[in-house]
C-alpha cells in the first residue's frame, strides 16, 4: 500500500512521499468530514450535503482491466461507506473514460496504472509536471496554454510548480536540480493526493537486449523505455 510518487532511493527518495496521508484513522476521517459541514446524516447513516441531498461520489472506472479496477472500486465503496459517504461506481468505455477525464467532467477516477510502478522523474515526465497535459486538472492546463483565454485559472501553487520545473530542467547544477524536485514534491503533497496500492518502483528488473543495443541503463530503472531519460541506439 502506498501513493504514486517518485522512484525510491537516490537522488529523490520517493519513499518519503509514498506514505503521505496513508494512515487509517476512522475517527479523524469522521471529524474532518464533520468540520467540512457534512455532519448531518439520513436514516441510512449516509451524510447529507448542506442542501439536504445525500453526499454521493461518482467513481469512474474504465472497462479495460475490468477485474482489477472493479475490485478496487468496490473496496473504495465499502471503505467510504464507513464514514457515511455513498459511492456510485460508473464503468465507462475506454475512450469515454479518457474523454470524460480530460473534459473535467469526472468526480473521482480509478486507473490501474500509476506513477509508483515505474521510474518517475518530473524533469523528464511531462505529464507528471503538468507540462504537456495534466489529467488531474485539465482545465488549469488549458488556461496556461491559451494564456487565460480558455479553461479555468489555476491557483498560485500550480503556476509555481510549473515555474520551478521549467527552471530545474535548464539548471546544470545537479544539487540545485535535486533541491528543485524536492520543492516541487512538497508543493504536490500539500496540494493534492493520488492514492491507492502501488508496486514498489523497480530499480533492477531483468531486461533482455542484444549486445548491439547501446546506451541501456544498468541497472534498468523501470518499466517501459519511454520513462528512461536516454537514447538507445543500435551499433552496426
Amino acid at each position: 500500500v502506498g501513493n504514486p510518487t517518485l522512484v525510491f532511493g537516490p537522488p529523490y527518495h520517493g519513499e518519503r512521499y509514498g506514505r503521505n496521508a496513508l494512515e487509517f484513522d476512522l475517527d479523524k476521517a469522521n471529524r474532518l468530514l464533520d468540520q467540512a459541514g457534512l455532519s448531518a446524516r439520513d436514516s441510512d447513516g449516509l451524510r447529507l450535503r448542506p442542501d439536504g441531498q445525500r453526499m454521493r461520489i461518482l467513481l469512474g472506472i474504465p472497462n479495460k482491466w475490468a477485474i482489477l479496477v472493479a475490485e478496487s472500486a468496490e473496496l473504495y465503496k465499502t471503505y467510504w461507506a464507513e464514514v457515511g459517504i455513498e459511492v456510485q461506481v460508473n464503468t465507462l468505455e475506454w475512450n469515454t473514460y479518457w474523454d470524460t477525464l480530460r473534459a473535467s467532467e469526472h468526480e473521482i477516477n480509478v486507473f490501474p496504472g500509476c506513477l509508483g510502478g515505474r521510474i518517475v522523474n518530473p524533469l523528464f515526465r511531462n505529464d507528471f509536471a503538468g507540462v504537456e497535459r495534466w489529467d488531474p486538472a485539465p482545465k488549469w492546463y488549458e488556461w496556461v496554454i491559451t494564456d487565460g483565454a480558455e479553461g479555468h485559472e489555476p491557483p498560485e501553487w500550480f503556476l509555481r510548480y510549473r515555474e520551478i520545473r521549467a527552471a530545474a530542467v535548464a539548471e546544470p547544477d545537479e544539487a540545485k536540480r535535486i533541491a528543485a524536485v524536492q520543492e516541487m514534491m512538497s508543493i504536490r503533497d500539500e496540494a493534492f493526493i493520488m492514492f491507492g496500492a502501488v508496486n514498489v518502483p523497480p530499480l533492477n528488473g531483468y531486461q533482455i537486449a542484444t549486445n548491439r543495443l547501446r546506451n541501456v541503463p544498468n541497472p534498468h530503472q523501470g518499466i517501459g523505455i519511454f520513462n528512461i531519460p536516454a537514447q538507445f541506439f543500435l551499433r552496426q
